[in-house]
């Protein structure tokens, strides 16, 4: 499992558990958590395997919160 898969699986996990809002502390520079143009195109045993993605599984945040070096995307839970 690619970080980025580890990084959308932490992120759905959250967002399951949560029962308002879940926050995740970024660099004002990187994707958001799950976003990431690495699992767009993931593998799965070495063949290209786009099927088992499900795209409308990751949300993009509701809003975000931005200072000079971080960000903190808010993801509400409706």
């Amino acid at each position: 499992m690619t970080r980025a898969q580890e990084e959308r699986a932490l992120l759905l996990a959250a967002c399951d558990c949560a029962t308002r809002r879940v926050v995740v502390k970024r660099p004002v520079g990187a994707e958001p958590l799950g976003l990431s143009c690495e699992i767009a195109a993931y593998t799965h045993n070495g063949k290209d395997d786009e099927e088992d993605y499900d795209h409308d599984d990751v949300r993009k945040p509701s809003y975000d919160i931005r200072g000079s070096v971080n960000r903190f995307d808010v993801y509400i839970i409706s």
